[in-house]
């Protein structure tokens, strides 16, 4: 019977050392990993389309007109009462492109996206939440980064070690308040 309260106890320390290890790599991989702010570029550009659309609309409302052309924009930014404050650009801090269209709902506005090129809607702009936007520039649909799995794979050791640890504890109670009651 001492030799099996000896393997729980064992057991419990290694399980509780194998959780703590687990905790200082998941830690050591949030510093090794890339920055998961990489994989929202074009959620956060979209975001701030969103706003600038919703700001032309307003200026739309407000005047009976969408912005020229050749203002774009840069004139919801000014005035006294101005749609939007702050340069109006994208991520990379080059202006929007817009464009007043025949159709609804009367205007394009998109970022040139990374690579700063107008390729008209097309390649690497970001237009809408509808169109595909790839791995190799953006990170978006990518297939799962090694670190992601590593973290998954530490985190599942994490949780099995602290249940055995917890099983061991409670082993080592029940042990306890056996040979109490005998004694």
């Amino acid at each position: 019977m001492n030799m099996n309260f000896h393997y729980v106890n064992r057991a419990r320390k290694l399980s509780l050392i194998t959780f703590v290890l687990c905790i200082i790599a998941t830690i050591a991989a949030e510093f090794i990993s890339p920055s998961m702010i990489e994989d929202r570029i074009v959620d956060e550009e979209l975001t701030r389309l969103k706003f600038v659309r919703q700001a032309i609309d307003a200026f739309q409302k407000q005047t009976g007109s969408f912005p020229s052309n050749e203002n774009g924009t840069e004139q919801l930014a000014r005035g006294g009462n101005p749609f939007l404050i702050g340069p109006v650009s994208d991520r990379w801090g080059r202006p929007y492109i817009y464009r007043r269209i025949s159709t609804a709902p009367g205007y394009v506005v998109y970022s040139t996206g990374f690579n700063g090129i107008d390729e008209h809607g097309e390649g690497d702009d970001i237009t809408t939440p509808d169109k595909k936007y790839g791995c190799k520039v953006y990170g978006v649909g990518c297939p799962p980064k090694l670190n992601t799995i590593v973290k998954g794979a530490i985190l599942l050791i994490s949780v099995f070690s602290l249940s055995v640890f917890v099983i061991c504890l409670l082993l080592s109670a029940a042990r306890y308040v056996r040979l109490r009651k005998n004694n």
